[in-house]
């Protein structure tokens, strides 16, 4: 990604000047670059969109055997030390 390619090389924000190739101002912290669509939450360019299918079964916890639990973990909010 080019910041602005052929614009002056300051922050729309503060004016601050700016190193080619800078994706944030160091002074105010404005973004000088579009922001990635896989950031916005949309697929990358040219990706395959996702087949809905069945969702896999729930792995058993760290330290617990499969198949104990059944996937339904119960869960509290004590804290051990």
């Amino acid at each position: 990604m080019q910041p602005n390619a052929g614009a002056s090389a300051h922050c729309a924000g503060c004016g601050a000047p700016l190193a080619p190739g800078q994706r944030y101002c160091l002074e105010c912290g404005e973004r000088c670059v579009p922001m990635s669509s896989v950031l916005m939450g949309s697929p990358p360019p040219g990706a395959e969109p996702a087949v809905a299918g069945p969702a896999p079964a729930p792995a058993s916890p760290p330290g617990m055997p499969a198949g104990i639990g059944g996937g339904a973990v119960q869960r509290n909010n004590s804290l051990v030390v």
